[in-house]
Order: structure tokens, then sequence, then C-alpha cells
């Protein structure tokens, strides 16, 4: 690939999330509970079948990609690997978190076809939570970077990478155990600052952009629900500013008035909704049962005073 492009759609990328999601419903379908309303409520559509393979294209296109939670993460996750505009949405909790999808989601669906993100196909989908990683892991976390990640991030083929580095005289340093013969990229890796002088010449690579100081956040969420000193209406304003969500759409999004939340977080007295909670905590990405606790405990010491 010629010059530092975008080297999918998001357009493409929601496609992909479609597919496996639907690799993962078929699995619901056929080996999950005898009740169809099971596999209905996970897609989030009405539908006369149980089994991912016998829908059609309508039924999968109606699909509400939004309330799932893989839509927001590989959103994150493309804007970072590619530093689009909302890069700075993305967090350590997100590194963790997509190194989960890439070992812990489907790789396939019931029948074993690959899902997109099997690892021996290289689909799109895994390509970008993988680029996301790589540059995650080098520019956030100073690791040093395997072959296969110089090579989604510099948008060239693993030979090309390996030709370059030799002929500019970059060490390369053997992983322990690797099996030199494989041509995966995945045995042998760079050096962080090697990395950087390597990946600054080459021309599909994009470079990294500098944070806005304003929305650089220094606590994760994960830090921020493990901090037994902040008070719930501080960790509600703080996980708001961590994930980038505005107060309006934190409202829309958990289906609640914003009257409530307003109460909720100015430390007012307010109903006890744990419906809300629950969802506001799936919105967060952070622990459901230790949020709402923290949520209804804050609540019922107002009530107290």
């Amino acid at each position: 690939m010629s010059g530092n492009t975008v080297p999918y759609t998001w357009e493409e990328i929601e496609e992909q999330i479609r597919l496996a999601i639907l690799a993962q419903a078929s699995i619901l379908g056929q080996f999950g509970p005898s009740d169809p309303t099971v596999f209905q409520s996970y897609l989030g559509i009405d539908t006369d079948t149980w089994q991912a393979d016998y829908m059609d294209e309508g039924q999968a296109a109606a699909i509400p990609l939004e309330r799932h939670q893989i839509y927001h993460q590989v959103k994150r996750a493309y804007l970072y690997a590619y530093q689009l505009d909302g890069f700075e949405q993305a967090s350590g909790d997100d590194w963790h978190e997509t190194a989960g999808l890439l070992e812990g989601f489907p790789q396939t669906d019931f029948l074993g076809e690959p899902s997109p993100l099997c690892p021996r196909n290289d689909f799109p989908l895994r390509r970008v939570l993988e680029t996301y990683f790589a540059r995650w892991s080098w520019h956030e976390e100073g690791f040093d970077l395997t072959i296969r990640q110089l090579s989604l991030l510099a948008n060239m083929t693993i030979p090309a990478v390996r030709t370059s580095l030799s002929k500019e005289g970059f060490k390369l340093e053997q992983l322990r155990g690797s099996d030199s013969r494989r041509d995966d990229g995945s045995t042998a890796r760079l050096s962080a600052d090697d990395a950087i002088v390597w990946l600054s010449r080459r021309r599909g690579f994009i470079p990294n952009r500098e944070r806005n100081p304003k929305t650089h956040v220094s606590k994760s969420a994960y830090d921020l629900m493990n901090d037994p000193k902040i008070e719930f209406p501080d960790l509600l304003r703080a996980l708001i500013e961590v994930r980038s969500i505005s107060f309006a759409g934190l409202a829309h999004e958990a289906k609640c008035s914003e009257t409530w939340l307003e109460k909720l977080i100015s430390g007012q007295d307010a109903e006890i909704d744990l419906a809300a909670l629950q969802v506001i905590a799936q919105i967060f990405q952070v622990d459901t049962p230790d949020f709402v606790a923290k949520g209804v405990k804050y609540l019922l010491q107002l009530e107290e005073r």
C-alpha cells in the first residue's frame, strides 16, 4: 500500500462486526438454551428463526450493532489504530479487553466456519484489533514490536518487513522457544526505540498523534472503580470523561431522564433505578454488579442523612 492511508473504511469494519456477532449467535442458537428468545435477545431483533445460518440478508442487516459492546470496543480500537479523530477515546482498559477479544471471542461459528476473529484467515476485523493492540503496546506501554506488528503498523507484508529490516541493519531479538522457520512474524521482535526509527521511514505508517491535554485522562476506568476514596458522583463524572461520552448522550443510551442523572451526578437524593444503573455500567464497560452496588449504597446513605 502506498501512502499512510487507512486500509479499511468503518463501513467495512461494521460489516465484519456483524459477521462476528452472527458467529456468536450461531453458537447460542445451536448449543445454547432451547429458547428462541435467547437468540433474539442477543441479536436485538425479532426473528422467526433461532439459527443464524438461516437468517436472510435483510434480517442480518437489521441487527442493531450499537447495542453490542463489541461494536464500541472495535470503534475505539479502529480510531486509535489509525489515529483518526476521536483516537483519545481509547484507554488502557481497551488494551486489556482487546487482548481478551482477540483470544476469547468465537473464532468460528457452530459449523467451524471462520469468524472475522479467526487468526488463520487474517480478516480485516482482526487486523484492525491487532493494529490497535500493537500501537498501544508500543506507544503507550513502551513494548517492543514483533515483525507481524511492524507489518500492520507499516501496512507492509511480513516478507517485505524482514527484507527492509535486514537491508537497513536493524537487529532483531529472537523470542525464546520460538520456531525460526515460522513466517507468521511472531518469532522475533524489534526494540521499541528502533521501531520508532524504522517506522518513521515507512510511507505506509500513520504517525502517532499527540493527545489533547484537556482530553487525556490519567486514570483508567479500572483504577477509578478500585479507588476506595472516590464518592459515587465523582466516579460517575470521571467515567463520563474517561469514556468521552456527553451527559446527554449517556442519558439517551441509558434510557433514563437527564433530571435523574443530574441528581445522581450532583449528589442529590434520587430514586434507586437498578435497570438504569446496570445499563450505565455496561456503557462504561465496568463491572456491573460492583458499579450497581456502589450506586445503591451511595443512594441509601443519602436517604439516611
